[in-house]
């Protein structure tokens, strides 16, 4: 019983072990991200949150644009057909 009780310990201290590894890479890892002074990760966000804004406003356009060329006159003749205006 006392082999078993040292077993589960072992295996507890791994775990512990194991987890206090990755809590202290991905520490290093983020102090890599924040240290760096160039720049690169600031440009990169602005630029596709540029892009997410155009293509946005493209997308809402070209829905206003078939919405008044398009649905409005048809359900506009559509409604007159029904009522036989």
């Amino acid at each position: 019983m006392i082999k078993r009780v040292k077993t589960k310990t072992c295996k507890a201290k791994e775990s512990v072990d194991r987890a206090y590894t990755k809590i202290i890479c991905a520490k290093q890892n983020a102090m890599t991200v924040l240290s760096d002074e160039t720049g690169d990760i600031q440009i990169g966000l602005a630029v596709k949150i540029i892009i997410g804004v155009v293509i946005g406003a493209l997308v809402l356009a070209g829905v206003y644009a078939l919405w008044e060329n398009v649905i409005m006159p048809r359900l506009g003749n559509e409604v007159n057909e029904m009522f036989n205006v």
